[in-house]
Formats: structure tokens, sequence, C-alpha cells
């Protein structure tokens, strides 16, 4: 399992979420390094684990928290804004088969993946 360290997730994952998409379809590669199931333990002790599936060259399938009742998915890729690369997910639902109730299931994401580990801004 590899390793990402969370700055921030919780705000991204929970007051970030937009309405329109800043690339309408898929256009930048991905970095094959992102590919895996990535790992981090929570304060309290207990792991959270995100998990990045390649669909192809430019977007991916992306789980979290992987492997929980609560999980939820969604489609990544790539966009550009303000000159800076931001990872670009779209919710598509849960594990539990329930699907967004709103039209806000875009989120986005600075991140970096250097030495093995992947850091979500």
């Amino acid at each position: 399992m590899k390793k990402f360290g969370l700055i921030l997730l919780a705000g991204c994952l929970a007051g970030c979420d937009y309405t329109v998409p800043l690339a309408e379809s898929p256009a930048l590669p991905l970095d094959p390094a992102l590919a895996g199931l990535w790992s981090r333990t929570r304060p309290d002790g207990e792991a959270e684990t995100l998990l990045v599936l390649p669909l192809d060259k430019r977007e991916c399938l992306v789980s979290f928290p992987a492997g929980t009742p609560d999980a939820m998915f969604g489609r990544a890729c790539l966009a550009q804004a303000a000159g800076l690369t931001l990872a670009q997910v779209r919710w598509i639902g849960t594990a539990r088969g329930k699907q967004p109730e709103e039209a806000r299931v875009y989120q986005y994401a600075d991140f970096s993946v250097a030495g093995g580990r992947l850091s979500v801004r």
C-alpha cells in the first residue's frame, strides 16, 4: 500500500462542491504513479484508504474511503485553471448504491506525487 498525506481533505470533500466542471472532457494525461491503493493513518489511529484505478490514459476511477460501506466513487481527470493543474473529480455514487441527489458533484484538488507519497491539498 502506498502512503498519502491529506491536508484539508475533509474540507475539500465537505465544502468545495461545484456544479460546473473545469474540464468538459479529459484531455491531459494522468501520471501512472497515481494508480494504486493509498493509505494514511488518521490522528485517532484508524486507517483511511484512497483507491485510484486508471480507466484510460486520461481518466481514472477513485474511491474514498475505499473498502468501507460509506465509500464514495468518482471519475477523475486533470483540469487546468489559473495556471494550476488540478484533479477534477465527478462523484457518481456510493458503495451503498446511492447516487448524488443534487448537481454539486464536482470537486477539485491540488496534489503531488513524490517519493511514493501522494499529497492532496
